[in-house]
């Protein structure tokens, strides 16, 4: 591993329409077919985990994940890797 990033967003009842902005940022930014998708887990109702990679089989670049509470709010690692 070479680099380690973590971003938390917690969700208040004073950033209710922040934290659907940056949500939506970070869907786009996980549309991105730039990374293949290695598990979807989780519902609608009380979030969802999403693992996605750049890289092939043997070796993976970057490795994303993002998790997110519906009633807590998200966060979102990424792993850089060699």
């Amino acid at each position: 591993m070479n680099k380690l990033n973590m971003l938390g967003y917690t969700l208040s009842e004073d950033n209710v329409e922040e934290y659907k902005a940056e949500m939506a940022k970070v869907q786009t930014l996980l549309k991105d077919e730039k990374y293949q998708e290695l598990f979807r887990g989780g519902n609608s109702t009380d979030g969802k985990v999403i693992i996605k990679y750049i890289g092939d089989d043997d070796s993976i670049d970057e490795l994303i994940i993002f998790g997110n509470a519906n009633d807590r709010g998200f966060a979102i690692v990424r792993v850089l890797g060699n």
